[in-house]
């Protein structure tokens, strides 16, 4: 009678005590109507782990509401005996994702395999074993096309990649994907028919270009791009010229994919769009198209003034050699951008430019890391070879081969240094470094050069030093106050590239040095040595008066990625400094942190565009880890936050998928989640189209006399807000 009572008064802790008295009150209560009192009578049955209970829990597995269903299935995994096992098995047929999940985990512990074809998809489903599904090929298309419908985020990634790796069995299930109503599962859908390189699909990817979501349009015209089919490119001509920026742009990178003559006319046409990311395209798509009748349109476009343009028509003319374009990669090679220097000092090594040999040698002074090693690529290409000790010290700074310089000894110590031994040929700050031959070995060299004329040997090669300088010499070069600050910048640099951690002490000293070009090539070494270390000492940098060397120091740390990081950059976020701000937010976007995530946020109410812009792109890289908890920033004490987390969402993400997000928000536990997400949906024009959905619009805002209006269309909402945890 205990018992009864408590359960009368679903005081389910009360219950539990007199769990084995009310077993058949219990299994009655399976069937009750409330959906509360089943889900808690079925767990509490669990907890007798009683054979009888067995079969009414297998029952319940088939309740309409799924936290019945979970507890049923969680029920019975405690219960554990054979018979529970059978109806266990038949848990993985539930439509809820959770109890399906519940009832595999509980056959893997109990040891189950399954021993149809039927039940091993079952299975594995369940089990996010999407590489097992892959491995039964089209038998596993069926179940990841249904489980990408019922996932979210990165399950749904994870799953469009299965779905690819299996190619072109899944193209049916795959085609029917482009149907659905989800935008989301639509544009996964049509990259991963790119992918699957089926010609049956062209038709059906043709018609999405017209697709009312403009992110599933563009996938498809990435995707008719795979799949290079002759057949899309009228369509995709259509599509640019019809489309918005985003589709246009997409159009011409597939056309220039297909490569068809027919859109030579098409392509050069959006070189000229008042687009940038369309241009972009354009210029890309003529490096793939290899139609010289886009050349007049593409070589002007090395005298843009944005160096991403000029970056890209570098790269375009790769598959056009001759006269008219040698000259203008040769020119590329002392353009002020680096990735433009870069990509111009491979193009003439690949192409084995002659006359290119000069400018590249003299890229070996360079303040680029990366363009030094391309010009040395490339000189290596074209058959070149150092010709003297400087050119050859030189070269393999310029590689980077700080071992072979050791083993050849070509580095002299700074305090012997004559300034009428400077080589002419040496990176900056290197002049100097270079000891001078004795006359014994100018003999030998000239020997050696005499055997390679003959035949005999390699020319080139520098004298040998018995004292070859190691960690020790930069270490000492580096902490030597009186040595040129020059060769100092160079050991500091030097440490950083041995990957000695030996190295750290000594560039953390560094940071405090009164030379601000040493301090900010300590801060960028430690960051390439990684050791955590050096993180206190790179935080008290970030206060550094010059900017460079706090650039260096907040690079450094965004490499290391210690935890402590996010805090000092988010004071450095409120800095007055609006470079400094920048800065701040920029680094942030390399940690996937809350505290992180709100600086940017907030910093999106920047006075100060370039701060606000920075703000947007770092959240960008980021929307993957905060848009997947947006419910947190939607219930965060500064309405800053909050206010801004629905603008970031729709802005990055468009509205569609915004709405895709806020949707599940509506039955979010928190009211305060629940108001921001009514107000941003209802401000992007969303309306609800099912009572429920409009029962709960209307809690949400308290309107409770238009919610008894509703009358028993609300019942359902109403049952579920008593569980709410705002108390009014």
């Amino acid at each position: 009678e205990r018992g009864a009572l408590a359960f009368a008064r679903r005081d389910w802790g009360e219950v539990s005590r007199y769990r084995r008295a009310l077993a058949d009150v219990l299994v009655w209560a399976l069937d009750d109507g409330y959906f509360d009192v089943r889900m808690h009578a079925a767990r509490i049955l669990g907890t007798t782990r009683s054979r009888h209970a067995v079969g009414p829990l297998r029952k319940a597995l088939d309740d309409p509401e799924e936290c019945v269903t979970y507890e049923a299935a969680a029920a019975l995994a405690e219960i554990g005996n054979p018979e529970s096992r059978q109806a266990l098995v038949h848990g993985l047929e539930s439509p809820h994702l959770g109890t399906r999940k519940v009832a595999a985990g509980a056959l893997r512990r109990l040891g189950w395999e399954p021993r149809s074809l039927y039940h091993k998809v079952l299975f594995l489903s369940a089990n996010d074993d999407w590489v097992g599904l892959v491995r039964l090929k089209r038998h596993g298309v069926g179940p990841l096309a249904r489980e990408l419908t019922e996932r979210r985020g990165a399950e749904r990634t994870s799953i469009a990649k299965a779905l690819r790796a299996i190619g072109s069995p899944a193209t049916d299930a795959l085609v029917g994907l482009l149907k659905n109503p989800d935008p989301d599962i639509r544009w996964r859908a049509a990259s991963i028919l790119g992918d699957g390189g089926d010609r049956q699909a062209v038709g059906p990817l043709v018609a999405a270009l017209e697709d009312t979501d403009g992110r599933v349009a563009s996938s498809a015209a990435l995707a008719l791009g795979e799949l290079r089919d002759e057949e899309a490119v009228d369509p995709l001509i259509r599509a640019y010229r019809t489309g918005n920026p985003d589709l246009s742009r997409d159009s011409v990178a597939a056309l220039g994919r297909i490569g068809s003559r027919r859109a030579v006319a098409a392509i050069i046409e959006a070189s000229g769009d008042e687009s940038p990311d369309v241009r972009l395209s354009a210029i890309r798509a003529m490096g793939r198209i290899r139609d010289v009748r886009v050349l007049p349109a593409l070589l002007p476009f090395f005298q843009d003034p944005d160096p991403t343009v000029r970056f890209e028509a570098v790269r375009a003319v790769r598959p056009y050699s001759g006269r008219k374009t040698d000259p203008l990669l040769i020119r590329a090679l002392g353009d002020p951008d680096a990735g433009v220097r870069r990509e111009a000092a491979r193009q003439v090594g690949r192409r084995r430019v002659g006359a290119a040999v000069q400018p590249l040698t003299r890229l070996f002074e360079d303040p680029d890391t990366g363009v030094r090693k391309a010009a040395a690529r490339a000189l290596e290409r074209i058959g070149w070879r150092p010709v003297d000790p400087g050119e050859q010290l030189a070269y393999l700074i310029a590689k980077e081969e700080w071992e072979e310089i050791q083993r050849l000894g070509l580095l002299a110590d700074p305090a012997r240094e004559q300034e009428s031994d400077k080589p002419a040929l040496l990176p900056g700050g290197l002049q100097g470094r270079i000891r001078p031959a004795l006359p014994e070995e100018q003999t030998l060299q000239e020997d050696r050069e005499a055997d390679t004329a003959s035949g005999g040997g390699k020319g080139g090669v520098a004298a040998v030093h018995e004292d070859v300088p190691g960690l020790q010499h930069f270490i000492g070069v580096l902490n030597n106050p009186d040595a040129d600050m020059r060769v100092r910048v160079k050991a500091a640099e030097a440490l950083g590239n041995l990957g000695d951690l030996r190295g750290v002490w000594p560039l953390m000293n560094a940071l405090r040095d009164p030379d601000a070009e040493i301090r900010g090539r300590a801060a960028l070494s430690l960051g390439m040595l990684g050791d955590h270390k050096a993180f206190g000492s790179l935080v008290v940098a970030l206060e550094d008066p010059v900017f460079e060397v706090k650039r260096r120091a907040a690079e450094a740390l965004s490499v290391l990625k210690p935890r402590g990081a996010v805090l000092p950059l988010t004071e450095l976020a409120k800095s007055p400094d609006p470079g400094s701000r920048t800065l701040a937010v920029t680094v942030l976007g390399n940690f996937e942190d809350d505290d992180a995530v709100r600086a940017l946020l907030v910093a999106l109410n920047d006075a100060h565009p370039g701060v606000k812009s920075a703000a947007m792109e770092s959240l960008l890289k980021l929307v993957g880890y905060w848009g997947s908890r947006i419910s947190l920033f939607l219930r965060d004490a500064d309405p800053a936050v909050r206010g801004n987390a629905i603008t970031a969402l729709k802005s990055l993400l468009g509205e569609d998928e915004a709405v895709s997000r806020l949707l599940p928000l509506l039955r979010a536990g928190s009211f305060s989640v629940r108001r921001e997400a009514v107000l941003a949906l209802w401000a992007m024009g969303w309306r609800p189209g099912l009572p429920e959905e409009y029962a709960t619009v209307l809690i949400a805002g308290r309107r409770w006399d238009e919610v008894v209006a509703l009358g028993k269309q609300a019942e359902s909402t109403l049952i579920d807000a008593l569980f709410d945890t705002d108390r009014e």
